[in-house]
């Protein structure tokens, strides 16, 4: 029995592999499939907060002070920030762009900062002393700070006061684009208490606006976009990559006399050494880009997404082999993609989504997958709580390991019934029964008057495939359609 395997192996990988130039050609487009989702999503997502400082900003002043001695303290502020004054603080201004730069902390440096004061501040925004209301204007500026008409007044007659007495309105435009406009919303309210701070430290030079942040990031120097996104996309680029074998893989018998167990398992074995070999270029890529310096991390990440690649792969195949048609296992693979997409903690945790969501997470791979990514690259990797996050690891891992064992049985199971619709055109035993009886074979094939698939040859059974699809046929066309008598010219290309 496993030579026949072994032989079936060779010559599916053969077949599909190396056996024509087309072959070739798809042999090496089927490798490249995670590569090409995976790595270029990677690479795209790398650390765009790298360059969220590039974000057009605009602050605008409508302060106006009441009083003829005393000038706008955002004006003499903004004054002070574009000599120079406050290089210490974090603040300059680069004379050959003409842009005020704020350095927030040591990752968040925003260089493309504009300031405009009372006068062309009108373009950009109003404000309603009465009501307290802003009206900003469509601009070309993703976040505009606004300082209102009374706030130096009110800022003096009521000292440091709570930031929403003085009225600073942060604005973030989501239209223009939701991630970038995302970020800054979550930064905007360290940005505006980082400049009221700073404006207090002039204003009044005696009171202590600073603050102290302790951060705490396991293996910080990994703590970028690219990365915790990446743990999605090679999820992704895995799954996409176990998905196309479907458009260059067959079901086709390379061996006569294969019994199911033979074939499926052939076929499997196929579908795992494409896995690994996917798994390899893509790894090999993601490194270079930067997750070489994951160390020991890294092997353990190559690991653990060569062991996704066989539990998806494995995935596909059961479905695959669960329906006869080919298109109805396709649709189920892409909801089955949509849901790991949405459920499966790559974008949001399940806990930030609407109820069902939180539901379904628990049955897709995804979620296991990224968790025991996450605890690779952000613990293990930096020698952080190592058994810990081993033991998450291995726990996530063994519910990767129920779906390949359960999806594998599946298949197997399955694959008895595909065997049988390719040996005999059908797997009921009711319509083979009927055949056979019309053939005068029944008794032949048959064990106390009941059909005995034991029996029957192991191989296509040419004449009764003929008689059971003409009897029952797979697809029955209405008969309206019929009349149309619609002519059809077949594409010689098309292989089946």
């Amino acid at each position: 029995m496993s030579s026949k395997i072994g032989e079936s192996y060779k010559n599916e990988f053969v077949e599909l592999s190396c056996s024509s130039r087309k072959k070739i050609v798809k042999f090496i487009g089927l490798l490249l499939m995670p590569l090409i989702y995976g790595f270029i999503c990677i690479a795209a997502f790398w650390n765009p907060f790298a360059k969220i400082g590039n974000t057009p900003i605009a602050i605008v002043n409508l302060d106006t002070p009441t009083s003829d001695v005393q000038n706008s303290l955002v004006d003499d502020f903004m004054g002070q920030w574009k000599d120079n004054d406050f290089v210490d603080l974090g603040l300059s201004y680069d004379e050959f762009t003409q842009k005020y730069v704020a350095v927030i902390d040591e990752k968040t440096k925003l260089e493309n900062i504009e300031y405009y004061g009372p006068s062309q501040s009108q373009n950009f925004t109003s404000y309603d002393v009465d009501t307290n209301k802003w009206n900003v204007k469509e601009s070309p500026y993703y976040m505009i700070i606004g300082f209102p008409t009374n706030f130096t007044d009110n800022f003096l007659a009521g000292g440091l006061g709570d930031i929403t007495d003085h009225s600073v309105n942060k604005y973030v435009s989501f239209q223009k684009n939701f991630v970038t406009s995302e970020i800054l919303s979550m930064a905007s309210n360290f940005i505006v208490s980082a400049a009221l701070a700073k404006i207090c430290a002039v204003a009044i030079p005696d009171v202590d606006a600073g603050r102290i942040v302790n951060d705490d990031i396991p293996n910080e120097k990994f703590a970028i976009y690219g990365v915790g996104i990446g743990e999605m996309f090679l999820a992704l680029g895995t799954w996409v990559g176990a998905f196309s074998m479907l458009s260059t893989f067959d079901r086709k018998k390379r061996v006569k006399k294969l019994n199911s167990y033979q074939w499926y398992m052939s076929k499997s074995l196929v579908a795992w050494t494409f896995s690994l070999l996917q798994t390899l270029i893509i790894m090999l890529a993601v490194g270079a880009l930067g997750f070489f310096g994951l160390g020991m991390g890294f092997f353990y990440e190559c690991m653990l997404i060569a062991f996704a690649g066989i539990v998806f792969s494995t995935m596909v195949q059961g479905i695959w082999y669960s329906f006869r048609d080919k298109t109805i296992s396709t649709f189920v693979l892409i909801i089955f993609l949509v849901l790991n997409i949405s459920c499966g903690f790559g974008t949001f945790p399940s806990f930030m989504q609407f109820p069902i969501f939180q539901y379904i997470s628990h049955i897709v791979p995804f979620n296991y997958l990224i968790h025991a990514e996450g605890a690779i690259i952000f613990n293990i990797a930096s020698g952080t709580n190592v058994y810990e996050n081993s033991m998450i690891v291995l726990k996530n891992v063994g519910i990767l390991s129920i779906y390949l064992v359960g999806f594998f049985v599946l298949g197997m199971f399955m694959s008895k019934r595909r065997n049988r619709e390719i040996n005999y055109g059908t797997a009921k035993s009711k319509d083979l029964s009927l055949i056979l009886m019309q053939m005068k074979l029944f008794d032949k094939y048959s064990t106390n008057h009941k059909l005995d698939w034991k029996k029957l040859p192991n191989e296509p059974m040419e004449k009764v495939i003929e008689k059971v699809l003409e009897k029952y046929p797979y697809e029955v066309k209405f008969n309206w359609f019929k009349k149309k008598q619609i002519p059809i010219i077949e594409d010689p290309l098309v292989l089946e």
